[in-house]
Parts: C-alpha cells; structure tokens; sequence
C-alpha cells in the first residue's frame, strides 16, 4: 500500500526514468484496495504511465504486455466489452512476442486474433508453439483454421486417435472457440460431433443461441420479459419504464436498477456476467420460463438457467403494458396488487395473486408476524374475506398506510385469539417499518401477554422505548429481563445493546463476558466478536481482544463476514495492515466496491491511515454517508466519523 504513494513520487523525482513509469502504471492498474484490473481502477492513467515508459525506453518489453492487458477491458472494467481495444490489444502483445521474445502475452494475443477475426495470424499463433504447449483444443482450434472443422476431424483420426478421444477434441475445441467470441468457427465444429453428442444437454442453450436474436425480444410478451431485463442489464441500460410505476413509486431510479440486478444477475453463468454480444446471447438462451395468468389478471413468470433456479417474478398487465412488480418472495406487493384487483371489481384476479401469495408462504419458514396463511382458505372466499386476506399481507413492509390503517381495525376487532396474536404480529411489522411509535407500545404489550419471554418483543420493546426517548424504561426493561431469565443468553444480549449504546463499556463488558463463559459452542462466535467489537468501540485494541476476532472469525457460521470484518477493524487498528489486507480480502475479493458496506470502508480507512496514507485514509472514510442527528454509540458511522476526526488533526 505504501508502493501507491511511493510511485508518483518516484516519477517526480526521476521523470526520464521508463521503470518508474511503469511502476507507476501497475499501481494505477489496480483498484482502491490494491486489486488488479477492477472497477475503480485508473486505466487511462495507467495507459498513459505505459506509454510514456516505451518513449523513454522502446526496448523494454513488459510495459508492452502490460499495456495490452489494460487495451482489452472495455466498458465496466470488463474484458472484452464496449470499449475495448483489441487491435492495439493484439498489436501489443504481437510486438513483445516477435520483437523481444516476451511470451507472456501469447494467449490473450491469440484470443484477440481470434476475437478480431485474423485467422492468419492466429494460425501462425498456434503453429509457432511448442509441442508441449499444443494440447487436442488447440490442434482444433489450427486444424479448424486450415481447412475447417471437417478436415480438422478427418487429421485427428488419420493420426490414430480414438474415436471417442476425437468427439472429446471436438467438443474442446466447440467450448474454447466460443470462450474466444467465434460462434461461426464454433458452429463449423459442432456440425461435426456425432449425433449422440449433439443431443447431451450440455449444448442446449448453444443450439438455441446460433439463432437467437437478442433484440428481436418483445416486453409485450410475458415469456420474454424477463429475458429483456437480463440483455439489458447486461448491456447496462435498463428502461425503468419497464419497471412498475406504482409498486415502486417513491424509489429512486438506482435502488430500482439495483434490485433488479441483484435479482436477475444471480440466473447468469459467472463467466458470462457483463461480457458481450455473444454472452448475452448464450445466456439469455439458457433461460427458460413458464408463465402463468393472463391479461385481465397479471402474470407470474417462472425463470430458470443451466446455473440456477429462481423463483418466480411477477409482472402487472393493467393498461395494455407490462411491468415487473418484484421477484420472489415478495408477499406484501402480492397483497397490494389483490387490493389493486378487487378495487376495479376483478375478484378473480384478486384471488389470483393470493393464490400466488399463499404458494410464497408455502416455500417460506412459518411466521408468527404473517397472519395471510390463517386468513386465506383453499376455498374460494368472496370479497370480504378477500379484502381481508390482502390486508394482511399488503400491511407487512409498512409501505401502504390506507392497509395499515385496515390492519389495525382488523385487530382491534378480532376475537379469536390465535388469530388476533397473528394479526398483532402482522400490525407490529408495519409499524416497525416507520417510526417508533406509542402505538407499537400498546400492540407489544398484548402480544406479550401471549408470550411473555418472547426475545423478538423483548428486544422490541426495548428499541422502540428508546427511540421514543424514554431511556430509564428501556434499560428498567432489559435488566429486570434478565433478572428474570438469568441463565438465558437472549435477554443479555439486548441488556449488553443497551448498554453499550448509553456508553457504559464496563457494564456492558461485564454482560459480555458472562454470555462468553456461559454460551453454546454454536453461539461462541457471537459472543466473542461481540466482545473484540466492544474492545474497538473502547478505543483499547488489546491481545485479548485480537484473540477474541481471530476465534470469532475461525468459529463464524458459513457465509457470515461480520466476525472478519471485526477481525480485519482490529488487526488494523493496531497496525497489523497486511493481516487485516488479507482478512479483508478473503470476504470481499470477489465484490465490487460499490458493494462495500460501512464497516467494511471502517477497515479500508484504518489500513490506509495506519500506513501513513492519509488521503486514501480520507477517501475511504467519505463513502460513508454519516446520517444526521445523533449517531448510535459503536455503530460504523460513528465509528468512522471518530476515526475521520482524528485523522484530521494529526
């Protein structure tokens, strides 16, 4: 990290110096964290460091090689894409390979021959290698080049090769043609593979893909719908027209792109995300959908690919127009859209989408806060029980308050009681959703009479008195709590919440390390990155506390990344940057940085800082929005706010 201070300088100092400038283009290479040929990396800075490193010395190689990698990412930071530059890609890597014997660039100069159509040149490519390096793809690949996919057959079985050994060579040779952009050469081959292997399923989305057409999809046809998200997506201009204009009202146009994306990306073939034309259509052919529902109802249109399997996105109709409501699962919008149906007298299309709904529930784990699946019978209600039903669901997320207010009235009114605790549940959830409220107050405490040690009331309760400003009932709460239940783990943790949020670290400590000596080796890992956070939040980053995060992290849960975030805050803290680079690395290489959270930038900001570089210190810190008001004792953007303030008077 101290290299990317290190280079500029380094130019300053000696601007005739060609290897300075191609340090200084390798670290402008790679992106804020120090990873090569990601999204946020200055890649016309690092060009123009290239290039000013050949006019100081021409007879150095490796900027050459360097130079060219940079010429094939386009658009996105993503090779091959809009933008990209494979003619000066080839040419440099051409150059490196015949004018110094620099073999590094040799197979992305064949891919982009390849890429380029120069069939020439990437047959001298191929001709030029040594025996060792020339496996069966490749003799393919030259055979295919020479005299076409026929002629490449009839070598390899003239030679001796098996039969099947050459149906193996073919089926290679098919895959790298297409990994090289080339669907005409890719074509010529499959023509030649037995009808046996034709048929395996493996090139399903490959037949289906030599005639489709990406932009012959229509928005107008459910079937195809999804498919028009995912081209374009993948070409980063999605229409929000196609998004629904009264689901998502209010949300502004990056949050609506992003959902989509998130939802849409998972279907695509890794390898296949943000490439180009000949990506999207063999991914796009590898979808398959199923539609159910018609015009006077809407539509759910399950979407499948060769990767995964997703559940279902529905689409509204109403207008003559369709528009992507939402992905699964997403009860309260299927609510909405009932209560949409049976407001213009469509009861069957209301029942519809509840059906569709109760389907959801069915895949989801039972809820206490859902009372839908009491309130929707296999039978066929009439309206009223209708209304009802849709109430319930549409109330949930809190984003509808003429069914909030439904909701309540349902409450109140309710006198089976099984039913009126999960229809309290239900109203609790929508008004979680807002501010806190003295009405949640009230829905808790008769939710609670039902069930007096539930955790998720208790904790509840405690957060919506505090947020309400009544800050001696909500710690009178979580410690009688505990005084009730005192070999129970649940209450302490909210009692140690609680505490660390007044700013009484000792208490809170003395919370913690009970819960530590007392929990399930399955809830070792909480306790103990609980603990190492506390230690950081104290501002006393100790061995013990490193310990705490090292244990943590080792004992955390699959797919869980808090306990190495903490980790990765701790060893930084205290100056161990490499270590922390290395945790840190381990959950996020694979993200971009815009996916970055705040306590993951918390991290980012301390490495810098600890190594002395300040304005990369400054910069990580300011992705994090600080909200206004007052923030929240050992939350990240309090945290990150101390750390800015310090490195502002150093």
């Amino acid at each position: 990290m101290l290299a990317r201070a290190e280079a500029p300088r380094a130019v300053e100092l000696e601007p005739q110096n060609a290897h300075a400038w191609t340090t200084l283009g390798w670290m402008r290479s790679h992106d804020a964290l120090g990873r090569r040929h990601r999204a946020g990396m200055d890649a016309a800075g690092a060009i123009a460091a290239y290039q000013r490193a050949l006019e100081l010395d021409p007879s150095l190689s490796q900027p050459l090689v360097l130079l060219g990698e940079l010429y094939e990412f386009g658009e996105g930071t993503r090779k091959y894409a809009a933008g990209a530059q494979l003619d000066k890609a080839f040419d440099a890597f051409h150059r490196a390979r015949v004018d110094f014997d620099n073999h590094a660039g040799d197979e992305q100069e064949l891919i982009d021959a390849l890429r380029l159509g120069k069939a020439k040149e990437a047959l001298a490519l191929l001709e030029s290698q040594s025996a060792s390096a020339v496996t069966t793809a490749r003799r393919v690949l030259a055979l295919t080049l020479q005299g076409g996919a026929a002629k490449a057959r009839q070598q390899l079985l003239s030679e001796g090769m098996p039969p099947q050994e050459v149906e193996v060579a073919l089926t290679n040779g098919l895959s790298a043609f297409l990994i090289f952009g080339r669907m005409d050469l890719a074509t010529d081959v499959f023509k030649q593979l037995t009808p046996a292997v034709q048929d395996n399923r493996r090139f399903d989305a490959f037949k289906a893909a030599q005639t489709f057409d990406p932009d012959k999809l229509s928005v107008s046809d459910p079937a195809q719908f999804p498919l028009v998200l995912i081209r374009d997506l993948m070409r980063d201009t999605l229409n929000l027209e196609l998004l629904d204009p009264i689901e998502n009202k209010g949300e502004d146009d990056a949050a609506s792109i992003h959902r989509a994306s998130k939802d849409l990306r998972r279907l695509l073939p890794v390898e296949m995300a943000g490439a180009g034309g000949l990506a999207i259509r063999l991914s796009l052919a590898a979808v398959r959908t199923s539609v159910e529902g018609g015009p006077q109802t809407g539509f759910r249109v399950g979407v499948a690919a060769l990767t995964s399997n997703r559940a279902p996105m529905y689409l509204n109709a109403d207008g003559g127009k369709v528009h992507a409501l939402c992905f699964s699962p997403c009860q309260p919008t299927l609510g909405r859209m009932a209560l949409r149906m049976l407001a213009q007298g469509r009861l069957e299309a209301a029942r519809q989408w509840l059906d569709w709904a109760r389907d959801e529930a069915a895949q989801l784990r039972p809820s206490p806060t859902n009372a839908f699946v009491r309130l929707w019978p296999a039978a066929r209600p009439e309206a009223n029980e209708v209304k009802r039903a849709a109430t319930a669901l549409a109330a949930l997320d809190g984003k509808s308050a003429e069914a909030q207010a439904d909701l309540r009235k349902m409450w109140a009114a309710e006198t089976d009681g099984e039913l009126k605790q999960a229809l309290g549940w239900s109203l609790l959830s929508s008004l979680a959703r807002g501010k806190s409220s003295e009405e949640a107050l009230t829905v808790i405490t008769e939710l609670q009479k039902q069930a007096p040690k539930d955790l998720v009331l208790l904790a509840t309760r405690v957060l919506t008195l505090r947020h309400l400003g009544r800050d001696a009932e909500s710690l009178a709460v979580a410690q009688k709590a505990v005084e009730d239940a005192p070999y129970e783990l649940g209450p302490k943790n909210v009692l140690q919440e609680e505490l660390e949020l007044r700013g009484d670290f000792a208490g809170a400590r003395k919370v913690l390390d009970a819960g530590v000596a007392s929990c399930a080796e399955s809830e070792r890992s909480h306790w103990l990155n609980s603990r190492a956070w506390l230690a950081f939040v104290e501002d006393r980053v100790t061995p013990a506390a490193l310990d705490d995060a090292q244990i943590a992290a080792q004992k955390a849960p699959k797919g869980s990344t808090a306990a190495a975030n903490t980790l990765a805050v701790l060893q930084a803290a205290a100056g161990k940057t490499e270590d922390a680079r290395e945790t840190l690395a381990g959950y996020t290489d694979t993200m971009e940085v815009d996916a970055f959270g705040d306590a993951d930038w918390l991290a980012v900001g301390l490495m810098y800082d600890r190594d002395g570089l300040r304005d990369a210190a400054a910069w990580a810190y300011a992705r994090v929005k600080i909200p206004e008001g007052k923030l929240a004792i050992g939350s990240s953007p309090a945290l990150v706010e101390r750390e800015r303030k310090r490195l502002e008077k150093r």
